[in-house]
């Protein structure tokens, strides 16, 4: 705000020291540039400051290289902004496609989750009949061997 300030008195005084040469100097009803400076300061003339006289001009090409730099800054920064946007953009797009990825293996998983549990049940059921089919088996051998036993006796006895 000061700043803004300052530059308007600055445009003010050179308004006022161009208008005075092109009048052709300062008449008696005129104001002179350091009472102008002083009221739009807010500062009292005093005899010191009578002979005081900026040099306006180095202040307006000072105050024309610093709207150059921060323009030429505000460039950059809005250069910058849409570089950063065009990464959101994509980093968005990535984070998208990751989602719908882990939704695909999410589905997957949950298929390989309930074949395996398909699988142990299958499972649990064929241990069952092979111990079903182990115990018919050995019974079998044990009437297969009490059969052998029963024809080595009649054997036996008819040979006698």
């Amino acid at each position: 705000m000061r700043s803004a300030a300052a530059f308007l008195a600055l445009l003010l005084c050179l308004y006022w020291t161009r208008a005075q040469g092109e009048s052709g100097g300062v008449r008696e009803n005129d104001i002179t540039q350091t009472e102008v400076q002083s009221e739009i300061l807010d500062v009292k003339a005093t005899s010191d400051q009578t002979n005081i006289t900026p040099d306006i001009w180095a202040e307006l090409k000072e105050l024309r290289y610093m709207v150059i730099q921060h323009s030429l800054e505000l460039r950059k920064m809005e250069q910058e902004n849409t570089d950063l946007e065009a990464r959101l953009n994509t980093t968005e797009n990535m984070v998208e496609e990751l989602k719908r990825e882990n939704t695909v293996l999410e589905a997957r998983m949950n298929d390989s989750e309930n074949l395996v549990k398909e699988l142990q049940r299958e499972n649990i059921d064929l241990e069952a009949r092979l111990n079903t089919a182990e115990n018919v088996v050995e019974e079998l051998k044990r009437e297969n061997t009490d059969v052998k036993s029963k024809s080595d006796e009649r054997g036996v006895k008819r040979s006698i």
